[in-house]
């Protein structure tokens, strides 16, 4: 049996029909409550509802014609879900995440955010103006000064709560995020196996001169998500490596493929990061001079380098990146072959997981070079692991293609633009 098509037309004819035969004289209020009904707006079902309850306790509706009534009102649809109660919370989110991110993330941009109060402003105006308890129709004791002067206040406090608060909230947390760097960097610098054991190991077998950075230099770097932040970097600065590293974030992303000592995973990643510094540092000039060099740069990219602009295009390359990234693991898998020859294994296979695990991540598609010094014979003592790596670096037989892999949603839109041209 097909189930009859609603109309809403007719349902609420029916409604207002019926209790206009039980209870005459209709009002210009029934007559706006029909309106409402008829165009489905918000509360008018409650407001029905509670006009048949005062006619039958005012005994102007009988029980059984009160009962058919609502009857006849359950029938009908309250109000649709229109865009304003999905859009506007959106929008309010949008914009109070809008001026958070310019209070605490854009330095000085006093224009845009002064643009974002002037939008909460309006939002808060707005908002207040389509308040029923500022309509006077609700409340007949309401005074005529008294919406307007509502109204200007929301669009005053509006913007003043949307940045004071995103601003304090965001200043605590960081003030807490600085607090937990800095109880992180102490641990690190007291432990043996934590940054005493690079700092030593670069200055006895390199002469070079590793300094850990402090929350000033380094909270934020390994901390907050900017353009090419990340919990560990390294920096070659005039006559030292600049260290920032945040032990904890590091470790968030350490997934082993068994139970290895984290602590071996840390040093793996300092010596990865100590690999960078030593290899940019045969390429740069010494302060005042212009000479480069282009070891650290990929073969298909030498070419280019003459000078130190060149130089610097050559390693925002991918390919040049890549193939820094693959002496830095290769230099990670030799001090794990020498320093834990036991768990040297896991650990490499944690690491070839990892940058096989982020297909997006084409600089970092090392796993052709893990693989390599994986099999290849340690160097003889950690003096010579960065020219062992080096060497390993270029007999590898490995493609410097960094082409981005897309992922199914993106390659099912480009097979589409491609099948469907013209």
């Amino acid at each position: 049996m097909t189930t009859p098509k609603y109309s809403h037309l007719e349902k609420v004819a029916a409604f207002f029909g019926q209790l206009k035969q039980a209870a005459p004289g209709a009002s210009d209020w029934l007559a706006d409550l029909e309106r409402r009904a008829l165009n489905k707006e918000a509360g008018w079902k409650a407001d029905a509802d509670s006009y048949l309850h005062g006619l039958a306790s005012a005994g102007a509706l009988s029980a059984d014609a009160a009962a058919f009534c609502r009857e006849n009102l359950a029938q009908c649809l309250g109000s649709d879900p229109g865009w304003r109660e999905f859009g506007l919370p959106m929008a309010w989110i949008a914009v109070v995440a809008a001026v958070a991110v310019a209070c605490q993330a854009l330095a000085s941009d006093v224009l845009t955010l002064a643009g974002l109060l002037l939008l909460t402003a309006i939002a808060g105006g707005v908002w207040a103006s389509t308040r029923p308890w500022l309509d006077r129709r609700n409340d007949p004791r309401q005074k005529r000064w008294e919406r307007p002067i509502v109204i200007g206040a929301c669009a005053l406090l509006v913007p003043a709560l949307a940045y004071l608060i995103p601003r304090s909230v965001g200043q605590g947390l960081q003030l807490v995020s600085i607090a937990q760097f800095n109880s992180d960097r102490a641990a690190f610098v007291a432990d043996p196996q934590g940054f005493p054991m690079l700092h030593k190991l670069a200055r006895e077998q390199y002469g070079v001169e590793v300094v850990l950075g402090d929350a000033d230099q380094s909270w934020a770097s390994t901390t907050v998500r900017l353009p090419n932040s990340s919990v560990a970097s390294m920096a070659l600065r005039p006559g030292y490596c600049h260290l920032s590293l945040y032990r904890a974030n590091v470790l968030r992303g350490f997934d082993p493929i068994s139970k290895v000592d984290p602590s071996l995973w840390v040093q793996g990643v300092m010596l990865h990061e100590f690999a960078h510094c030593l290899d940019g540092s045969r390429d740069t000039p010494a302060f005042g001079q212009h000479g480069v060099g282009a070891r650290s740069v990929a073969p298909v990219d030498a070419s280019g380098v003459k000078d130190l602009e060149g130089l610097l295009e050559a390693g925002a390359r991918p390919s040049t990146q890549l193939w820094r990234e693959a002496v830095a693991d290769i230099m990670a898998i030799g001090f794990w072959k020498l320093a834990a020859p036991g768990a040297a294994a896991d650990l490499v296979a944690s690491l070839r997981q990892k940058r096989a695990g982020d297909e997006q991540d084409t600089t970092h598609s090392t796993m052709c070079w893990i693989d390599f010094a994986d099999q290849a014979a340690p160097p003889p003592s950690t003096a010579g692991l960065f020219a062992w790596a080096d060497k390993l670096r270029s007999q590898a037989p490995c493609d410097l293609a960094t082409d981005r892999k897309l992922t199914p949603a993106q390659q099912w839109v480009r097979n589409f633009i491609t099948t469907h041209q013209p």
